[in-house]
């Protein structure tokens, strides 16, 4: 996936902006945000990229939330996601996965999770997604060339479709 980043001041307000209801699934977000999606299609990109604010704080990208994952220097790898500020929506694929990564990464790997202001300035590599367009320069984020997804989100897709498809149980899953 490719990512194009779309100021705010493209649109009367950003769709995520907390005095917008971007913390709210509901239409009236959309409407401002059809020009730039087409611009981002356009120009070969899947999903634009909201920034929010002076920092460049990361929201949505478009019609998905977005994890991403970081080192602290030390060899440790954190995964962060967009705290519940106004601006994300709470969503089932958003708890899934910080669920599951506390689960699974945090007491087996060695891994921080945390829920904080993500700024695009910050950010080293994004999986899936290969590339941002950003500042006039289009940022690789650190996949092959071919290669659509890193091995910690394959690794996130297979745990929540085997949860999905009953090949695994789990507390957040109700078989019927």
């Amino acid at each position: 996936m490719r990512l194009f980043y779309v100021p705010t001041y493209l649109t009367r307000r950003s769709e995520r902006g907390p005095a917008a209801l971007g913390n709210r699934k509901l239409g009236a977000n959309h409407g401002p945000c059809i020009l730039p999606r087409i611009k981002a299609a356009e120009r070969g990109f899947q999903q634009k990229r909201w920034l929010f604010g002076e920092d460049q704080r990361l929201t949505e990208a478009g019609a998905l939330n977005v994890s991403v994952i970081l080192g602290d220097g030390t060899g440790r790898l954190k995964l962060a996601t967009p705290e519940l500020d106004g601006t994300t929506l709470e969503g089932v694929t958003r708890d899934s996965v910080l669920a599951l990564a506390r689960e699974r990464l945090v007491a087996k790997e060695g891994w921080l999770v945390s829920e904080r202001v993500i700024t695009m300035p910050e950010l080293a590599m994004l999986s899936p997604i290969c590339a941002i367009r950003w500042n006039g320069e289009l940022v690789s984020c650190g996949l092959a060339p071919g290669q659509e997804a890193g091995k910690t989100a394959v690794l996130f897709q297979e745990w929540i479709e085997e949860i999905q498809c009953g090949e695994l149980e789990h507390e957040s899953s109700n078989p019927v």
